[in-house]
């Protein structure tokens, strides 16, 4: 719960400067002709879950998780180590096309309380993936 509470609140921060950073004008440079919003939105997802993602969340996730589980750092980075790449994958698979909906067609007033439904589901499948940290012990 805490780490939910603190990405969440990161989000809420977050999300207002990526939609106005990531406005089409990138991409829009390299792909003239696609409508700008098309871009925005591609650019606003890959922004979130290339960036944000990988260099915050994570670290954020396996180092609370660790912590709340009196896992040792070095035991705490040798479970990131061995699960990251698998979970990425399983994140992009599941939030690339969820995020894309997100910052294209629900407006913006409406995105933390959408993501904070989809999150939940997100916050299981994350926990079954990244494994019992027994393991790690």
């Amino acid at each position: 719960i805490t780490f939910d509470i603190l990405y969440r609140a990161f989000q809420c921060a977050s999300f207002p400067e990526i939609t106005r950073i990531c406005d089409g004008h990138y991409l829009g440079s390299l792909l003239p002709g696609i409508d700008v919003s098309v871009l925005a939105t591609v650019e606003q997802t890959m922004a979130n879950q290339f960036f944000v993602i990988p260099l915050f969340y994570y670290p954020l996730f396996f180092s609370l998780t660790g912590y709340v589980q009196g896992l040792t750092i070095e035991a705490t980075i040798e479970r990131a180590q061995t699960t990251i790449f698998p979970l990425l994958r399983r994140n992009w698979s599941f939030w690339l096309p969820v995020q894309y909906f997100q910052f294209g067609y629900v407006d913006e007033p409406l995105q933390i309380p959408f993501l904070c439904v989809v999150g939940l589901a997100w916050t299981f499948i994350l926990s079954v993936a990244a494994g019992s940290v027994n393991s790690y012990e």
